[in-house]
């Protein structure tokens, strides 16, 4: 499902995924927007979408998200490695 809402929104706010790793409790993901200013846009969108999309599935919804993110942007090919 997640995965899903990260096409959609990626129709609307352009970003390209270079790659993802989805654990038990969290997930990374590694993005690069269309424009820099883009990142929170497109967080917001995955989250909320999402958000929607799984208490709709769900009976008893919990709380899916931390009040905010952790970003760090990657400023070189080594930082990426």
């Amino acid at each position: 499902m997640l995965l899903a809402v990260m096409r959609e929104v990626k129709q609307t706010v352009p970003y390209r995924m270079l790659g993802y790793v989805m654990l038990d409790d969290h997930f990374h993901w590694i993005i690069l927007p269309a424009k820099a200013d883009d990142f929170p846009r497109i967080m917001q969108s995955v989250k909320l979408r999402f958000t929607r999309r799984f208490k709709g599935d769900t009976e008893t919804f919990r709380q899916a998200w931390q009040p905010r993110f952790w970003d760090h942007i990657i400023r070189n090919a080594e930082d990426l490695a």
